[in-house]
């Protein structure tokens, strides 16, 4: 939903958490909220331009918000892993036993999500870290359980919440993006 990410702000600034002393902030966000989708929409018809649109002027307003409160500090928007896999998905995982299924253009929304987020990135001064390519093989049907770092809606991996990372993806993920910090 749109405005969620500026709401998620003022807690971490109210707590002190983020404020004059903090030097990096990184954000991964857009697949839930509706105005990023125009975006890759845009980016998967081949009519990417400059212009400004929501989401990156949504994004633009969360990067001023940080600097505010934090001048210093540098913004990161980090891609989304995998989760689709050459067109496949993968939803029901039953033991050891992956069960993809069709996923047409699958890899190319992917592309176009994580495309979307680039752009917005750099038409609001922020650095970006390209976390789906670093995913590439990892996605809902990777058959080693121990390398599937996104999960789908049954899984004997699933993390935290159905449709998203694993917890071992979400280590990957960590260690991706703090690889590429500095």
């Amino acid at each position: 939903r749109a405005g969620r990410l500026k709401a998620s702000l003022e807690p971490p600034i109210a707590y002190g958490d983020l404020g004059p002393g903090t030097e990096k902030v990184v954000l991964m966000y857009g697949g839930m909220d509706t105005v990023q989708w125009f975006d890759t929409a845009s980016v998967l018809a081949g009519q990417v331009n400059t212009n400004p649109t929501l989401f990156r002027g949504l994004i633009k307003d969360v990067v001023n918000r940080v600097h505010q409160v934090a001048p210093g500090a540098e913004v990161v928007l980090a891609s989304y892993p995998e989760y689709a896999t050459n067109d496949q998905l993968c939803l029901f995982n039953v033991g050891p036993t992956v069960n993809p299924i069709p996923a047409p253009g699958g890899t190319k929304i992917q592309e176009g999500l994580r495309d979307s987020i680039r752009l917005a990135a750099e038409a609001s001064g922020a650095k970006f870290i390209d976390v789906y390519q670093a995913t590439i093989g990892h996605g809902t049907c990777q058959p080693d359980p121990a390398q599937r770092w996104t999960a789908g809606i049954v899984d004997p991996v699933i993390g935290p919440m159905p449709n998203h990372p694993t917890v071992a993806g979400e280590h990957a993920m960590g260690d991706i993006i703090a690889g590429q910090l500095y």
